[in-house]
């Protein structure tokens, strides 16, 4: 659970979910679902965290831009009131290109999970940034799948 490790994402109702073994860190796991077609791979952005300020997560560096877009899967874990969380870009980690929001999940402010897709050009440099609003503790986790 650290920014930048590999993620396995998407919209799956959940009817079993099994983690039969772990080996030398790989994961294997069994997942009986249903689902709308598609399983994205991609980077945890913000692991699972507590956040009780306003402010931005860790920058992860992917190295180059893409230009096929993105999803970006939010993961609300508890939240004591509302708070905005969208998913920040730069092409030089605010160097000289500040940061702009890309993706823009919808206000949160209980137990939830959103998927949310743009289109184009996805920047180098991605971040998470929350803004609460009546909550004062927000415990979440981001994933991005460049597509």
């Amino acid at each position: 659970n650290t920014a930048g490790n590999r993620a396995i994402s998407g919209s799956v109702l959940h009817s079993a979910w099994k983690v039969p073994a772990a080996i030398k860190g790989i994961l294997l796991t069994d997942l009986a679902g249903k689902t709308d077609g598609r399983i994205y791979a991609g980077k945890i952005l913000e692991p699972k965290a507590t956040v009780i300020a306003t402010g931005a997560g860790t920058a992860l560096d992917n190295t180059a831009a893409s230009t096929g877009g993105a999803t970006g899967f939010l993961h609300v874990f508890a939240a004591n009131g509302t708070a905005d969380i969208v998913i920040q870009e730069s092409s030089d980690n605010a160097v000289g290109d500040p940061y702009a929001t890309k993706i823009t999940f919808t206000q949160v402010s209980a137990l939830s999970s959103q998927a949310v897709s743009a289109t184009g050009t996805i920047e180098r440099w991605l971040r998470t940034y929350i803004t609460l609003g009546t909550a004062t503790s927000v415990t979440f986790a981001v994933c991005v799948a460049r597509t």
